[in-house]
């Protein structure tokens, strides 16, 4: 917020003000004096009731984490209250989110801003009262994927005459957060679950729990020794075996192949041109959205989702494995909002991937494109082999393996 106070109404405007009173008093100007005087009043008691304006203002939010999809509104609230004996003439307050936020006023709340000027979330009170509470609730709209964080509120106050202002950051003993979730276009997951199921047969598609029992059986040659009941063996002198639960894996694994939208441009830096890694950001996100769509498609269809996020610049990966398809839709949309990449070094953990590979189920890598060159992969030396899908028309990759495109699931 620019200043719109006067220049008086500050500490050099009063000394300045009070030399002139005293010139004046010394030059015996009754007249110049008595002005001087009233306006030297006038802007103390301006600068002194500004300063005091925002104090004990107590801001509290009224919600958890506000959720929706690009185009939706939301309904932000706070309380605030004027716990002082001193009343607040004007009071404006504001939720701190940059240009770049993921979401923004109403479109009818944004008319009449000036050519460059950001629109703001905020709201304007007038004459709040001592010990007065006021509720405020705010319609915001969702504009692009993202997550906005909240930790503070800023608050804007002064004197009635308008000579002073004074601007307060609040901070809020419990933030929220602004999650913007990938758009949901219409997708037919059916490659995905085709794949899934040839998979799943080609290796019986199950396995099983040993920390389940579900039968006792005789024992019959072939089967394994760590099978072998032995307390009924101790007991009854018999060769029994545990049958184990069988558990199903009906389970994709989603992984946003980050870097591979990666690429490098020439950028003049500080008056110098620099090479600088970026992100194809349009085709970053319309991978994110194909990825959220599939997540939503399949949720219901008895097949739960996981997610890889690669490591970013460092940053730890996140291997996220919902166990409950009630809550795996919120959870990993969440996860994809979260994501903010401009083209920094990617590293999967493919490690740690083939560890928890029971977990995570089959594995699909989503890519802008082909990778180029060929021999051993990373993946290939854990003895990981994902089905990757991409962004192009390509129906196979430089070694002839399968690939799906995303023209087969979204049908355009």
């Amino acid at each position: 917020m620019k200043r719109q106070g006067s220049n008086l109404v500050t500490p050099t405007g009063l000394v300045l003000l009070a030399l002139l009173t005293l010139v004046a008093a010394y030059l015996r100007a009754p007249a110049l004096e008595a002005m001087l005087f009233a306006l030297l009043l006038l802007c103390s008691a301006a600068y002194f009731w500004a300063r005091a304006a925002l104090g004990h203002i107590e801001v509290e939010l009224g919600q958890e984490d506000l959720r929706a999809f690009p185009g939706e509104l939301v309904e932000a609230r706070a309380r605030l209250k004027n716990a002082k004996f001193l009343p607040v003439i004007w009071l404006e307050a504001r939720f701190p989110t940059s240009g770049a936020a993921c979401v923004a006023p109403p479109a009818e709340e944004q008319e009449g801003l000036e050519p460059g000027e950001e629109p703001e979330i905020k709201e304007s009170f007038l004459w709040v009262m001592p010990q007065q509470t006021i509720f405020w609730r705010q319609k915001v709209r969702a504009v692009r994927r993202g997550v906005c964080e909240i930790r503070s509120m800023e608050l804007f106050s002064g004197d009635g005459c308008g000579l002073a202002d004074r601007r307060k950051s609040a901070g809020l003993e419990r933030g929220f957060r602004f999650i913007v979730y990938p758009e949901i276009r219409h997708v037919d997951p059916a490659p995905l679950l085709a794949r899934l199921s040839e998979l799943e047969r080609s290796r019986s598609g199950f396995y099983t729990d040993s920390t389940l029992i579900s039968n006792i059986r005789d024992y019959r040659d072939g089967d394994s020794f760590r099978d072998i009941n032995w307390r009924l063996l101790a007991r009854q002198g018999t060769l029994q075996v545990n049958v184990h639960e069988t558990m199903a894996m009906r389970r994709l694994c989603l992984m946003p192949d980050l870097g591979s939208f990666a690429f490098t441009e020439q950028k003049e830096v500080n008056g110098e041109r620099q090479t600088v890694r970026s992100a194809h950001e349009a085709e970053l996100e319309r991978m994110l959205s194909l990825i959220a769509s599939i997540i939503v498609a399949v949720n219901g269809r008895d097949v739960l989702c996981s997610l890889v996020i690669p490591s970013i610049d460092g940053a730890p990966a996140r291997l996220i494995t919902p166990e409950e398809r009630e809550t795996q839709v919120t959870q990993l949309l969440t996860a994809i909002a979260e994501i903010d990449y401009h083209g920094g070094d990617c590293v999967f953990p493919a490690a740690e991937i083939a560890e928890e590979g029971h977990m995570l189920g089959q594995l699909f890598l989503f890519s802008l494109s082909l990778p180029e060159g060929g021999g051993e992969t990373e993946w290939e030396r854990e003895g990981l082999r994902p089905l990757r899908v991409v962004l192009s028309g390509a129906e196979r990759d430089a070694d002839g393996r399968e690939i799906i495109t995303e023209t087969e699931l979204t049908g355009v």
